[in-house]
């Protein structure tokens, strides 16, 4: 049974959130579970569902200087609220939490007026434990928010008591899932070598691995990863005020005006970007151009190498091209690149 990987439209961070709510909604064993590692998160605050529980996905939040955004998770127990950002690869914009401790206070206040008392607000980014510190320094300046790591819940989960069988088999699913999930890429150093190898027309299975693994952490909801005679690849599109239409997928040397006929790692975009070369990515010609909504692009090669394992690994290095997002990529609407 892929119990988890079988909700259609969710993938990466999104079916993480779908899993844990519906883990959450369903079994007071799980939320029992769940309690455990963030009543350790937040040791000041007394944390239960003995009366009250509920579970809102994808909270929307609108601020001036952020812009639109979305809450993961809201949990309302019995005495606090709780926002959950889930991260697994992405990165975590410096202005997220604080636009979410904002809405979160809202809440909190009309929720405490309504059962008639204070009801705290809290704050955790529920992430890999390879991004504490990353996670808790941009967390240092939000009151009331805290770390939490994927591992631990999963730890938790798998020691709840109390559910019944179906129950039982969506743990076992979920963790496996998260599992996969937080390696990023298996056993990378064996077959990253291949994804340069002699180019291949749409491009080769190994390479096809890697760009659905980059899908899960680039910014924005890639478009659908389509391929030609001389490239294999996907758009997608950021939020905020550098959004710009980009590409990334492989392309055959000979496109970059090379003799050889090996495959390039490629990212083009028509937002500025003006990095000098370095070890990881070099500007690149390529003719015929790769063609971004009509508009004039730049492009790059990435020189990764097998020791890039990890989302971090890559969301590092692709960073000086990206925005981060809040909204999802348009599909393409043509099959040129």
């Amino acid at each position: 049974m892929q119990l988890f990987r079988a909700l259609e439209g969710l993938s990466g961070e999104q079916l993480a959130t779908g899993g844990l709510r519906l883990l959450l909604l369903r079994s007071q064993a799980c939320r029992d579970a769940f309690l455990k590692p963030l009543a350790n998160a937040f040791p000041a605050w007394p944390l239960s569902t003995t009366s009250h529980f509920s579970c809102y996905a994808e909270y929307a939040t609108t601020d001036e200087v952020e812009g639109r955004g979305r809450i993961d998770l809201i949990l309302e127990l019995d005495d606090a609220v709780v926002g959950v950002e889930v991260k697994l690869g992405a990165a975590l914009q410096s202005g997220q939490p604080r636009k979410y401790v904002e809405e979160l206070d809202r809440v909190a206040g009309l929720l405490g007026q309504v059962r008639r008392r204070e009801m705290p607000s809290l704050l955790t980014v529920l992430a890999p434990g390879s991004r504490r510190t990353e996670v808790n320094d941009i967390l240092a300046v939000v009151p009331r928010s805290a770390f939490l790591a994927w591992e631990d819940v999963l730890t938790a989960l798998r020691d709840a008591e109390g559910g019944d069988q179906f129950v039982s088999v969506l743990i076992a699913e979920f963790d496996q899932y998260l599992r996969d999930a937080l390696d990023f890429l298996p056993r990378f150093a064996e077959w990253a070598p291949r994804l340069r190898a002699a180019w291949k027309p749409g491009g080769t299975a190994e390479q096809h691995k890697l760009l659905r693994a980059l899908s899960t952490i680039l910014p924005g909801r890639a478009g659908r990863m389509a391929g030609g005679d001389s490239w294999v690849g996907y758009y997608f599109t950021p939020d905020g005020p550098d959004a710009a239409r980009s590409w990334i997928g492989f392309l055959p040397s000979s496109r970059a005006d090379r003799r050889d006929e090996h495959a390039l790692l490629v990212v083009s975009t028509s937002r500025p970007v003006v990095p000098q070369a370095t070890a990881d990515y070099s500007p690149v010609h390529i003719s015929p151009p790769n063609n971004v909504d009509g508009l004039s692009v730049d492009s790059w090669e990435i020189r990764f190498n097998p020791s890039w394992t990890t989302a971090a690994d890559w969301t590092g290095r692709l960073a000086i091209f990206l925005s981060q997002p809040t909204a999802h990529a348009p599909e393409p609407h043509d099959s040129s690149v």
